[in-house]
């Protein structure tokens, strides 16, 4: 079948086709009519001159004809006739049974006469053609009318099973869509309690580390502070015995002044004046004193300590920030009294 593009150039093609297949025809229906005259007129000389020149006319005749399918017709039929004519007889043997049998086929033949009509009946073939071909033109015009009708239709159907085709894409996508976003949203439900768990239980884990090393830090803490209450408490009590010497001294110094005061009236403690002998008493009262605050303020840090200790089970937090700003309030003075 031919693109829908060429159907305005089939009838031009067809017209010019009809128009050269005239053309050819009438020129053989000429041509043959001029031979068949002449073909008549030398019939009536002699049949053997007829024969031989009919042989040479259709050989020139036939070498000149077109592709017509009438005109091939009409040649087979000549060159049939012609094989089937025998050679002429000698006036002698006119009145043989061949002849009679020669006139008899020729008799049975058509004649030459019967040929002319038929040529002239090829105008009713060519316009029984024409009227083939306009029937064919007709019937190629209903039949790109259909086609034509059939691929508006084709391109309709593919349309609508483009659009279907979409929607059930959109449908199946937007199906599959909303089961990974459930299934998405159920695993981050449970993925986020599974962390949430691990998260508490990474936490207990941190703060137990936490408290087991705040415990050590504190225990060595106790310890270092009990060491200082010990050695302080040893400088106390050998303070506490500097201060009992210094006071018998003192004593001592005190009647060796009143001895010395009633013997020549001046006050002299070993060498000494009364007043230095009692700036050396107040000196020595003052250090004590001093060892005796240092040891209560210790005391007092262990107790804290050992209170915030217990309180850290239940408060870490709080405990850590208030252990180590203690830590940093006691270890001053401490470091400075020692």
């Amino acid at each position: 079948m031919k693109p829908l593009d060429s159907d305005e150039e089939e009838p031009e093609q067809l017209g010019a086709y009809l128009k050269e297949l005239r053309q050819r025809a009438n020129q053989n229906i000429q041509q043959l009519s001029s031979a068949l005259e002449q073909e008549v007129e030398e019939v009536r000389g002699s049949d053997g001159s007829l024969f031989s020149a009919m042989a040479e006319e259709d050989k020139a005749v036939w070498s000149q004809k077109t592709q017509s399918e009438a005109v091939n017709q009409l040649k087979s039929l000549l060159l049939k006739q012609c094989r089937e004519i025998p050679a002429p007889l000698s006036p002698s043997k006119t009145q043989s049974p061949p002849k009679r049998g020669q006139q008899e086929g020729r008799t049975s033949l058509p004649a030459f006469q019967d040929l002319v009509p038929m040529i002239h009946n090829q105008s009713e073939y060519i316009q029984h053609l024409e009227a083939e071909v306009n029937l064919c033109k007709e019937e190629l015009q209903g039949m790109k009318q259909r086609i034509r009708v059939v691929v508006v239709e084709n391109e309709k159907l593919q349309s609508e099973l483009k659009s279907k085709a979409v929607d059930e894409s959109l449908k199946e996508y937007t199906i599959r869509n909303s089961m990974v976003n459930e299934s998405m949203a159920a695993n981050g439900h449970i993925t986020s309690n599974i962390g949430h768990s691990v998260l508490q239980r990474a936490e207990h884990s941190t703060w137990k580390n936490e408290l087991e090393q705040l415990k050590v830090i504190y225990q060595a803490q106790v310890e270092s502070l009990e060491a200082q209450v010990i050695s302080l408490r040893k400088d106390l009590s050998v303070s506490h015995k500097e201060c009992e010497d210094v006071k018998v001294r003192l004593r001592h110094r005190e009647k060796q002044a009143v001895d010395a005061l009633r013997a020549d009236g001046a006050p002299r403690v070993a060498g000494l004046c009364l007043k230095c002998a009692q700036h050396e008493a107040v000196l020595a009262g003052t250090h004590t004193n001093l060892h005796v605050q240092a040891i209560d303020r210790l005391t007092k840090s262990v107790h804290t300590h050992t209170h915030t200790h217990t309180h850290t089970h239940t408060h870490t937090h709080t405990h850590t920030t208030f252990c180590r700003s203690s830590q940093v309030i006691h270890s001053g003075p401490i470091l400075h009294t020692l």
